[in-house]
């Protein structure tokens, strides 16, 4: 078969739906929390249950069947399995579209032109990050140059004593710094996209009053935060 006839072949058609994604995913261990399939879901009819530890996506039909049932999906909806990114082998599709090859059996971590070891040169994103605060640095260098309007992160619920993670928006310096450092547990970021519509973003990540008190050389915010999740609906790439 020649090159053009393979790419002039008919892609199978993507059947699968919520019930093929809550038998796979959501009750075998494999669901991350993210909440994608909810973000995406165009009918509403995903949600998300954070509550004693579960961090699951619902389905809310209560009228129709199970909960493994979608009265979207059985008319053909498949859009919730299109957004997870632990449904099925989703690998080979992208790393073809976007390098043009599947990656080999030595590039667990995927394809790629090269390996660097990096931290943040700013002093106080070197601080408060977990690890470097390269990620901090990449987002707060983004947004003073235009390059995104704001940023999906996660804060602490309270006072940071249950280490539960809360999803929020950064839109400036100062509420990337709130966000800095690693959670180690679930967090929906993209929950809070709802938040943000082409011109603006609310509401607001939380205060942190003894933010700008504490940028003094030598010295980084640890303070708490307070935000209510969210939820939103935007499409997968």
């Amino acid at each position: 078969m020649t090159a053009t006839e393979a790419t002039s072949e008919k892609k199978e058609r993507w059947t699968a739906s919520w019930k093929h994604l809550y038998s796979e995913v959501v009750t075998t261990g494999l669901c991350t929390g993210c909440a994608g399939c909810v973000v995406v879901c165009p009918h509403d009819v995903l949600g998300y249950d954070d509550t004693n530890g579960v961090y699951k996506p619902i389905e809310l039909e209560a009228d129709y069947g199970g909960p493994g049932d979608c009265s979207h999906g059985d008319k053909a909806c498949t859009t919730c399995t299109r957004a997870c990114p632990r449904f099925r082998m989703w690998e080979p599709e992208i790393d073809q579209f976007l390098f043009g090859r599947t990656r080999n059996p030595d590039e667990l971590s995927g394809v790629f032109s090269d390996v660097v070891l990096a931290r943040a040169a700013d002093p106080i994103l070197h601080e408060v990050g977990q690890d470097g605060g390269l990620v901090s640095a990449l987002l707060v260098y983004a947004l003073e140059h235009d390059i995104i309007d704001a940023a999906l992160v996660s804060y602490l619920e309270g006072d940071g004593s249950t280490w539960k993670a809360i999803p929020g928006v950064a839109r400036t310096r100062d509420e990337v710094i709130a966000s800095a450092g690693s959670r180690y547990t679930y967090s929906a970021n993209p929950r809070s996209s709802r938040a943000c519509s082409p011109t603006s973003c609310s509401p607001a990540p939380p205060t942190r009053s003894c933010m700008k008190s504490a940028r003094t050389a030598g010295s980084s915010p640890r303070c708490s935060s307070t935000r209510s999740s969210t939820t939103s609906s935007t499409p997968r790439w």
